[in-house]
């Protein structure tokens, strides 16, 4: 065997090392990145709501989202995310960087010199603090009459204090996007602070000998030499955009009127909520059956328990109603007297006799008979 035939042979045998050195990413590539696509590909073609109810339906699903207004929303919504916060929090992010790096350095307060770790820090932390307690926080800023927006603009502009942000259709998304706004532009900071240690002192120290004044060094020098940071930050806030959920989850759920809604609400609303519109639906149409009580087996649990709520919250949306002025023209005492006439004119088996309603639906019925009823 000739020497340049031994060298291929031990170049062979390095290249099977190598594979196997990837072989653990490559396992890791496929199960948490191809397996879940292609598990959502072959999924979308499915019309299902358990795993054990699947039917194929073809290109159903696309058409239905296409004409579901809902998804232009977000549609509307993840653009103008985009164009709001991106920009943002990189305008910001670089004039943090620059001050640190650049001017807070060198000056003092106190006789005492203000670090540079210090200020990475103080703007740094937001980023590692939870999604849900930045959600939790701006809530209560925004929350009327004890919010501080509200406290401000009654102050400044002389606005009604119960200005509800969150509420309003056309300011809850600008709401949100400056909470995050708030949170990660100090990630953007940390970008350009690693950008800006690349960037040689000596351009710097000619460009201030050329006479370049501070604006003539940002234009010509930082921002020209940050470009592949300006990439980074492009492509990881259009990605984070899209994967938006947390911080609207907590503060507006997507509301009001899907206002709010983003890729994410939206998916899990279809995916998880609305999987749920069947029970929902039942416990529904059972509290809208008035005065009818029909317990189930002769107990309380089905489903006057359940109708209790809903009459909790019939009660809560009458007191709201009669706080914002609005009258019945039907006086209390003349209502009481109806509903009295309406219970002695109702059938004998709807009178917690267990004979009707729901406690004699084929489930009610099977109930019983489990319980020895």
């Amino acid at each position: 065997m000739t020497d340049l035939a031994k060298v291929q042979k031990k170049k062979r045998k390095i290249n099977v090392a190598g594979y196997l050195f990837i072989l653990p990413a490559m396992l890791f590539f496929c199960l948490y990145i191809l397996y879940p696509i292609f598990f959502i590909v072959k999924n979308s073609l499915l019309k299902w709501a358990t795993l054990s109810n699947m039917e194929f339906v073809g290109l159903e699903n696309f058409i239905k989202v296409f004409q579901d207004s809902t998804f232009w929303v977000t549609m509307k919504n993840s653009i103008l995310w985009i164009v709001v916060t991106v920009p943002v929090q990189a305008i910001l992010g670089f004039f943090l960087a620059y001050a640190i790096e650049e001017r807070i350095k060198s000056k003092k307060a106190d006789g005492k010199a203000f670090s540079r770790t210090f200020y990475r820090t103080l703007f740094f932390i937001p980023v590692v603090t939870s999604v849900t307690v930045v959600a939790i926080m701006f809530s209560k800023i925004f929350q009327p009459y004890q919010g501080i927006i509200g406290h401000y603009l009654n102050s400044w502009f002389g606005m009604s204090p119960t200005i509800n942000v969150l509420g309003n259709s056309k300011a809850a998304l600008w709401g949100i996007m400056l909470a995050n706004i708030w949170e990660w532009t100090g990630w953007s900071m940390i970008m350009y602070i690693g950008g800006i240690s690349q960037i040689s002192e000596d351009v710097k120290e000619a460009a201030r000998i050329d006479g370049a004044n501070t604006w003539q060094e940002i234009i010509y020098i930082y921002i020209p030499a940050l470009g592949s940071v300006h990439k980074s930050l492009l492509m990881l806030g259009i990605i984070g955009s899209l994967q938006t959920y947390a911080l609207i989850g907590v503060m507006t759920g997507g509301g009001p009127n899907h206002a709010t809604e983003m890729p994410g609400t939206y998916i899990f609303m279809k995916g998880f909520t609305e999987s749920q519109m069947g029970y929902a639906c039942a416990m529904a149409l059972k509290n809208l059956m008035g005065l009818v009580c029909d317990p189930v087996a002769g107990l309380v649990e089905v489903p006057c328990v359940k109708r209790n709520v809903g009459g909790a919250v019939n009660a809560l949306a009458a007191a709201d109603m009669a706080l914002a002025g609005i009258i019945s023209q039907i006086p209390v005492d003349q209502v009481i007297d109806a509903m009295g006439e309406v219970g002695i004119k109702m059938d004998v088996s709807l009178r917690e006799t267990s004979l009707g309603g729901v406690a004699v639906s084929p489930r009610g019925i099977e109930i019983a008979e489990k319980l020895g009823m």
